[in-house]
């Protein structure tokens, strides 16, 4: 059995033999606030959509939900933190564009994390 321990820092695996990362994904990701993030009526879209690896703007985001753009913003900002998405400056320095990266998305319609594969489904999702 692994030994596992669950921290604020990323998933540290104590076990020499295991097959996980000593840091989950090569990051300072923490499972416990990547699955967190996850879970919410208002993200699960968000991810769907960046799933396709188009980075997207908080407004663009924001209209295609039919959102106002603070709530959408704060979502943006908690899966960033978690590190289910990643951003970067447009080409106008004001303009923050968000999405999954390439190393994230193996293949069409999967997330791979290191730690763990989900399925992006058009009516829902699933852990592999």
């Amino acid at each position: 059995m692994r030994d596992v321990r669950f921290v604020d820092e990323p998933l540290v695996v104590k076990s020499p033999a295991s097959p996980w990362p000593d840091v989950v994904a090569g990051s300072t990701v923490s499972a416990p606030d990547f699955f967190a993030a996850l879970g919410g009526r208002v993200r699960w879209p968000i991810i769907q959509m960046l799933a396709s690896g188009r980075p997207m703007s908080a407004t663009e985001v924001a209209s295609a939900l039919h959102r106002d753009f603070d709530g959408v913003s704060k979502h943006l900002r908690i899966l960033r933190e978690a590190g289910v998405i990643a951003s970067t400056t447009g080409e106008d320095r004001r303009m923050v564009l968000f999405h999954i990266p390439v190393e994230n998305r193996p293949e069409p319609g999967i997330l791979d994390y290191g730690f763990c594969r989900v399925r992006i489904a058009s009516e829902g999702y699933l852990i592999l």
